[in-house]
């Protein structure tokens, strides 16, 4: 009886996923048969787009556009960050596929080499971040998640490097401003990290560059100036959301937003007391 019971409760399953093949199919029949009808060119990129807002299931789509490239490059994006599931090993497997069609896709070798990036596998991150920045080399991205794989494998001339490049093609972009700044917290020049940050913040200000503002000018001894940059940096991260933390960085993982926010928000609150320890002692 446990047999039969289970034969068909898996034969039942099988029919629903079935039945959900060809719900999707008679849907992209019927955009082809619509645009058809009205004469209207409905692109692959089109139909996609479709398909994910009807919710079909990135299998189904892949088995669609087996050999386009870049649809299966944006179910891999659909992994990281860009849809409802964060999943690595997913997002792996659709960009594995997209750069065995193309190996020059663009973006592909760099989302590759964010995978390896989240993976902390630096020397793999570096090969494919190359490779995109070999082929497309005015695509700025590149060379700022280079620098942060440079930076977090303990290169640090080389992400400098990176980010100061980053910055002279995008000047306002602040993180750029914000990671430099990282960088050279780590090799001790407070002054270089206030001159960074003095570059952006007449046009923009967050608790980011304010942090990294904060204790610049508190390792410079500048107490007054530092607990009136991290006030405003409190004032800041206490409005933001997990969402708008978790946007700023390139992991794009929801899970870890709220941990993130809170610890951002611990790290300000520390450094106004040493502020503040400071400016006792003074």
């Amino acid at each position: 009886m446990s047999i039969l019971s289970n034969t068909l409760s898996s034969t039942r399953q099988c029919f629903k996923y079935i039945k959900r093949i060809y719900v999707h199919l008679i849907y992209l029949a019927l955009i082809s048969l619509i645009s058809w009808s009205f004469l209207i060119t409905v692109t692959p990129v089109q139909e996609y787009e479709l398909l994910l807002k009807a919710r079909v299931p990135a299998p189904v789509i892949a088995t669609l556009y087996a050999k386009d490239a870049k649809i299966l490059l944006s179910l891999s994006g659909q992994y990281m960050g860009r849809g409802d599931t964060y999943d690595l090993v997913q997002s792996q497997q659709y960009l594995t596929a997209a750069l065995k069609i193309d190996p020059q896709v663009p973006f592909g070798n760099y989302q590759q080499a964010r995978i390896h990036f989240i993976q902390a596998r630096f020397p793999e991150a570096i090969k494919a971040v190359n490779q995109e920045i070999l082929y497309y080399p005015d695509f700025s991205r590149s060379y700022y998640l280079r620098g942060l794989i440079f930076g977090y494998d303990k290169k640090l001339s080389e992400s400098a490097s990176d980010f100061q490049e980053f910055i002279q093609r995008e000047p306002l972009e602040w993180a750029g401003y914000v990671d430099l700044s990282w960088v050279l917290f780590q090799m001790g020049d407070y002054g270089g990290i206030k001159a960074t940050i003095e570059q952006i913040l007449p046009n923009t200000r967050n608790a980011w560059l304010l942090n990294a503002y904060g204790v610049a000018l508190l390792n410079l001894g500048e107490g007054e100036a530092a607990l009136k940059a991290l006030n405003e940096a409190k004032e800041r991260v206490t409005k933001m959301t997990p969402e708008q933390w978790g946007n700023a960085y390139i992991g794009n993982n929801p899970q870890i937003y709220e941990i993130g926010l809170a610890g951002m928000q611990l790290n300000i609150d520390e450094n106004i007391e040493r502020v503040n320890n400071f400016l006792s002692k003074s």
